[in-house]
């Protein structure tokens, strides 16, 4: 038994049943090991899970790096190119992402499950350099104090929340997101172009009161 075959048997085992395990000695069951050999490559069914959600963000990393273009671009298309590419993983292991994510009642409440993938997200964030970045949620707008990438890591938890409600086909309401969300806070930076950040705020508005 190896690490990929834990990962492996407990995604297939949420795929099929559209909730984990119930503990971890009926999935050793399952996985025909002792329960003392599971505890040798994770220490809880919570562990899995930031396993999971960190080698999402992984791919995505490797996949953006793979382009010819990527290094030509500036850190507003990069992190765009984050996104895009971070969200069509999520959408391919979508019923297992929703079991991971979901448990809660938001997604700012799965923070533990989320610690490693905001570790990869902050070393991330700092490669872009970006030198001013600010959320336009209205929410989080008075936070003080917050650096970059704290703020980036909640604009991200934001979109993964509204792409967890979003019933639009092929999830092209979040993609919407994603667009009018980036531009608006890099558009911030030159306070004097509000026509994105208007947008932006509109689009929340309209998907709210519906």
């Amino acid at each position: 038994m190896q690490t990929d075959d834990i990962i492996q048997h407990y995604s297939s085992y949420i795929n099929d049943n559209a909730h984990p395990p119930k503990t971890i000695a009926a999935f050793c069951e399952v996985l025909k090991i002792e329960e003392k050999e599971f505890y040798s490559f994770f220490s809880s069914f919570e562990a899995i899970d930031r396993h999971i959600l960190h080698q999402f963000g992984q791919n995505t990393i490797q996949l953006i790096q793979q382009s010819e273009d990527y290094s030509q671009y500036d850190a507003q298309t990069k992190l765009l190119s984050f996104y895009y590419t971070f969200f069509e993983i999520l959408t391919a292991n979508r019923s297992l992402a929703i079991v991971i994510l979901n448990q809660k009642k938001s997604v700012f409440f799965n923070y533990k499950k989320l610690t490693d993938l905001n570790d990869l997200f902050q070393k991330y964030i700092q490669s872009l350099e970006i030198s001013t970045f600010k959320i336009p949620i209205q929410q989080i707008e008075n936070i003080k104090g917050k650096s970059i990438g704290e703020l980036a890591w909640l604009q991200l938890l934001s979109t993964i929340q509204f792409w967890i409600k979003d019933t639009s086909i092929d999830f092209e309401k979040t993609d919407i997101y994603i667009e009018k969300s980036i531009n608006a806070s890099f558009k911030l930076i030159d306070t004097s172009r509000t026509q994105s950040i208007f947008d932006f705020f509109k689009f929340i508005w309209n998907e709210k009161t519906k």
